[in-house]
């Protein structure tokens, strides 16, 4: 007999719970040392001037601010998520030496100026990433809404990224989540696709 619904939402709920106080517990040595990683592995999927949004890292979220600015300093044009009431974020450029960030509803850091685009490429935080390419988030149903929405809309590539011991075999999803198109294991330097 499968897991009706409150069953899967009552185990993504101890997940997240687990998984954020596991996150807290890796030292800052560690966490420096995984963004330097994420910096220096091949990113040989991104295009040439490729349009890249990332996110602002909040808490012990891994740290995506100095890929950011080493792939703005290759060429490529960056971009931060923006929430909306729709809960389809939008991206907004945002220029890593010079762009005024606020504080959105949820404290995280957003442009509040700069041209809204299309991006190419999105790196996606999690607590947790499985095998499948599923992502556990903090359960708003952001990215889920964005990823749903890009993909029937443009040619948008969602790229996980967490820490190594936040991917797992297999983690509860419902048919609501969606898969990224890749994650990237900092672990084992290599993606799951």
């Amino acid at each position: 007999m499968g897991m009706n619904l409150q069953n899967i939402s009552d185990k993504k709920k101890s997940l997240r719970k687990t998984a954020i106080q596991e996150r807290e517990l890796t030292s800052k040595y560690k966490r420096d040392k995984f963004a330097t990683k994420l910096v220096n592995i091949s990113h040989h999927y991104l295009s040439d001037g490729a349009i890249i949004a990332g996110y602002y890292p909040i808490k012990t979220e891994l740290d995506i601010m100095p890929l950011m600015k080493h792939l703005s300093i290759v060429g490529h044009k960056i971009l931060l998520p923006c929430i909306t009431d729709s809960k389809i974020l939008e991206f907004r450029d945002w220029d890593i030496n010079k762009a005024i960030l606020t504080q959105n509803i949820y404290a995280i850091p957003e442009p509040i100026e700069g041209q809204l685009l299309i991006p190419d490429y999105v790196y996606v935080p999690a607590l947790l990433y499985d095998k499948n390419k599923y992502r556990l988030g903090y359960g708003g149903g952001f990215y889920d809404a964005t990823i749903d929405y890009y993909r029937k809309n443009f040619s948008t590539k969602f790229i996980g990224v967490c820490y190594p011991a936040n991917i797992k075999n297999n983690i509860y999803h419902e048919k609501h989540d969606q898969k990224v198109d890749f994650v990237i294991d900092l672990g084992k330097k290599y993606i799951i696709d």
